[in-house]
């Protein structure tokens, strides 16, 4: 009896990690290196890292951060931005310096050569400009001294000309706005001014979203914004928090925490559907959208070892299929997405500490079908290239499907069991 329940329990296990699509991604990988990239945790005598990063174009921003292992306090910044055409890197900003004291605030807002930002303690915005080469201030207000007109101004974003972020109401209130503002006009909008707060706004160039905590201040829902109407309506008010919400095209994507540990969420905007899009039995970490794709990370639930299994997981909207990004044989680390090309790090070799990071661009992307079919049965778009090309066929999990329900209903008790002997045999 022991052994029948302990079988099932494994026989679940196996149903949970084994997923119900089959893909492939195949592309072609491309190594970044620069002498301004690096990682030392030895703390002999600093910590020194790169981290931040994000692409646009042919274009690649990051931060190195170097602090005293003694004196935590006692740190050195500095902001850089590449040409991934020619290499050509320069400084756009460090802290501390005259213009700077403080750590900067991360993700940066980066699009067409410009990045945003702000600082901690200094919650105005600045930008730094590619077409000057100068760095100016977006606003004045967020550590004015006079708490008649002070609003301090965060998670800055930016698309096109235009930057959204969350500004906070006057004093004594700690409810925040959505403002946009046009850099080509220079005028200021605002975007949601209702009560409560209001954080992570993201645009592409017909919509804003962000999460917004007016109905459930300890958590936070989905809000959408469509700039050509002036129209506003909320996505997500499922219980629990959503959180880091991302738009492209017709596409929402979220990290959702309804049911407890984090999923990501897929909502289309033409038929207002949303879809669960990664596995019930992984953590899922921060999505990026872009284009025809969505990557994230994610944790096994039962892994309890101190540092947990990191995987790459890329879902292709048009198929509804979902595939493990896997570069060797180490679990690389997910930087970011713009169209088909995944930023990472720490593959097999050429890693951070080597001063690499690693463009992977996706073979052919796919079109953008009208609704995602979350579908076993999906076949994946391919087509024939001579190209060089890496292929990853080790599938990623794809949702829960009719599997999984089965072996849930017939094998719970064997599951308890299973994960009791294996936590006994450490």
């Amino acid at each position: 009896m022991k052994f029948s329940l302990y079988l099932c329990g494994t026989i679940l296990l196996i149903c949970f990690i084994t997923p119900h699509v089959t893909a492939t991604l195949s592309g072609t990988d491309l190594p970044i290196h620069s002498s301004y990239i690096t990682e030392d945790d030895s703390g002999k005598p600093n910590y020194t890292y790169s981290d931040a990063f994000a692409i646009d174009h042919n274009q690649m921003v990051w931060e190195k951060l170097i602090w005293e292992q003694a004196n935590s306090s006692n740190f050195s910044l500095t902001l850089y931005l590449m040409n991934l055409t020619d290499g050509n890197t320069r400084i756009i900003a460090t802290s501390p310096s005259q213009e700077f004291q403080y750590l900067f605030q991360t993700p940066f807002g980066f699009a067409d050569g410009r990045v945003v930002w702000n600082a901690e303690y200094d919650t105005n915005l600045f930008m730094y400009d590619d077409r000057t080469e100068m760095v100016s201030p977006l606003t004045n207000d967020g550590t004015s001294i006079d708490l008649g007109i002070q609003r301090p101004n965060r998670d800055p974003f930016i698309f096109g000309d235009r930057v959204v972020w969350a500004k906070q109401k006057l004093y004594p209130s700690q409810d925040s706005d959505i403002v946009l503002y046009n850099l080509t006009d220079r005028t200021l909008r605002d975007i949601a001014t209702d009560s409560g707060k209001k954080a992570m706004p993201t645009m592409d160039d017909s919509y804003v979203v962000w999460v917004d905590k007016r109905s459930e201040p300890g958590a936070g829902d989905i809000y959408l914004f469509d700039v050509t109407n002036n129209t506003e309506r909320p996505l997500c008010t499922a219980r629990g928090l959503q959180q880091y919400p991302q738009v492209s095209g017709n596409y929402v994507v979220w990290a959702d925490l309804r049911d407890g540990p984090p999923a990501i969420y897929l909502y289309n905007l033409t038929t207002a559907t949303e879809y669960r899009i990664s596995d019930p039995s992984y953590y899922a970490a921060v999505p990026h959208l872009s284009g025809n794709y969505v990557v994230w990370e994610m944790y096994a639930l039962y892994d309890d070892t101190k540092e947990k299994t990191r995987q790459v997981v890329v879902y292709n909207i048009a198929t509804g299929e979902s595939v493990l990004f896997e570069p060797g044989t180490r679990h690389p680390m997910l930087l970011g997405l713009s169209d088909n090309r995944i930023l990472y790090a720490n593959p097999d070799n050429q890693t951070l500490k080597d001063g690499y990071v690693h463009i992977f661009a996706i073979d052919t992307p796919a079109p953008v079908q009208s609704s995602p079919e979350i579908s076993a049965s999906a076949a994946p778009y391919q087509e024939n290239s001579t190209a060089r090309a890496y292929t990853f066929s080790e599938p990623a999990p794809a949702g829960s499907g009719p599997p999984v329900a089965i072996a849930v209903v017939l094998c719970s008790t064997g599951l308890v069991i299973a994960i009791r002997k294996r936590k006994e045999r450490r």
